[in-house]
């Protein structure tokens, strides 16, 4: 595996040196591509070792077969290789974009012009070269509009609205109009209706997708759960694309490790009643302290339980005897971070030994971890974090930062041409098979 990766480096490092000669080389740019996606699953492959490793680790440190400072250099080993893997995505997945609508808008179009321009001449080879790639990428958008009404169990003829929202939203970002139409499909799937999509759902999901590389399809799927979990309406989902953006921009992690940890978390953290903004903010300061994905939300729902219901006498009497106050006035546990403030009040001043054994003793070896880590912060740690979180924004300024001002003009041109074909595609679609066929006879 590391083979792998140090090859592909070599590689990479050789065709980024080609391309500083010659920026605009076809070639380079979708080898440079491909050396990419095949680092990104030599880097998957290896987190999902580590990942393993960790898992036994954990276990022998508990056994006390395997020293702290050893199972601390492989935690951080893990965050350096996701961090890594998030880098390597943010790059290759615009990139990745580009060429797939480069590919649409001008590679189809130059191969049917060459083919059609060895029969026949060449202005019929335009008309049919051209006419041919519009009805395919009319076509595929069609398709994806198509599943999209059966989501919604709507009628084509009513998808008016949605479809023009569609080839906007393919001008306006890096996605296409048909990715757009797939992702109405799965907001649709999640129960969202054609007013929710509308009012801000498939902007949210853009958004957060172009924020964090992932597909159209996942960050659909993770915004509706994510609203879900936490009982959100339809008209919030921005709340929740820009919880885990703003989660994602404050700390070291990426969105897919903020779902992982969400999916063990969300039940106990909304039961608990804290809000999305809260329970990623925590998340995220979790990863910066190298606690990451499902790791981070098992040991934070661990803490939640522990401190809603003590597990032992010994437990609930450590609590009462330190202070330590784990419910307000009405009887709800104290948000993040009161109950942050509360622990390193309560615990903060004692010495080490009598922190390390009132830990244990209240939250056991799992959930010490997101304890320890929450007595640290404060509330003044976690502010920060909550201020990201909350930030209406950030989905949104996240994805721009994405792309610089050269690269926003080329994809608005691409938009553009996208488009136009599905324009003209439509147009053609009922006639384009006589024209064809017509030519080829007068050929």
């Amino acid at each position: 595996m590391e083979s792998s990766l140090s090859s592909t480096q070599r590689s990479l490092k050789d065709v980024n040196k080609l391309l500083k000669l010659d920026p605009s080389n076809t070639t380079l740019l979708v080898q440079k591509q491909e050396l990419l996606q095949q680092k990104i699953i030599d880097t998957k492959d290896k987190l999902k070792v580590l990942k393993e490793a960790d898992k036994q680790a954990k276990e022998q440190l508990e056994k006390g077969n395997l020293g702290k400072d050893k199972y601390d250099a492989l935690k951080r080993e893990i965050v350096e290789t996701e961090q890594q893997l998030k880098s390597l995505k943010k790059t290759a997945g615009s990139g990745s974009a580009t060429l797939e609508k480069v590919s649409v808008v001008s590679g189809k179009v130059g191969k049917g012009l060459t083919n059609a321009g060895k029969a026949i001449m060449p202005a019929s080879a335009a008309i049919a070269g051209i006419g041919a790639v519009s009805v395919n990428v009319a076509n595929d958008f069609e398709s994806a509009m198509s599943q999209a009404a059966g989501a919604l169990n709507m009628p084509m003829s009513q998808m008016g609205e949605l479809r023009d929202l569609a080839i906007k939203t393919g001008q306006d970002t890096i996605f296409s109009a048909k990715e757009a139409g797939q992702a109405i499909t799965e907001l649709a799937k999640g129960g969202l209706s054609e007013a929710d999509i509308k009012a801000g759902a498939l902007k949210a999901t853009m958004d957060l997708a172009a924020s964090s590389g992932m597909d159209l399809g996942n960050a659909a799927n993770v915004t509706v759960q994510a609203m879900g979990a936490f009982g959100l309406s339809a008209e919030k989902s921005a709340v929740a694309a820009n919880a885990l953006a703003g989660a994602a921009a404050a700390s070291s992690t990426d969105v897919e490790p903020l779902t992982q940890g969400l999916s063990q978390v969300s039940a106990q953290a909304y039961n608990a009643g804290w809000s999305i903004q809260e329970t990623t903010a925590v998340l995220g300061k979790f990863a910066d302290a190298g606690i990451v994905g499902s790791d981070a939300g098992t040991s934070l729902k661990a803490m939640l339980q522990r401190l809603a219901a003590p597990t032992s006498d010994k437990a609930a009497m450590k609590i009462e005897n330190l202070g330590i106050k784990t419910r307000d006035a009405n009887g709800h546990l104290l948000g993040a971070s009161e109950m942050a403030q509360e622990l390193q009040d309560k615990l903060g001043g004692l010495s080490e030994a009598e922190r390390d054994s009132a830990l244990q003793t209240i939250f056991g070896l799992d959930a010490m971890r997101a304890a320890t880590v929450m007595m640290n912060s404060g509330s003044e740690g976690l502010a920060s974090y909550i201020k990201a979180t909350n930030d209406q924004e950030a989905a949104q300024r996240l994805a721009n930062s994405q792309m610089g001002e050269g690269e926003k003009a080329i994809e608005e041109m691409k938009g553009s041409l996208e488009t136009a074909a599905i324009t003209i595609g439509s147009k053609l679609a009922p006639v384009i098979t006589k024209v064809v066929k017509f030519i080829t006879d007068l050929v």
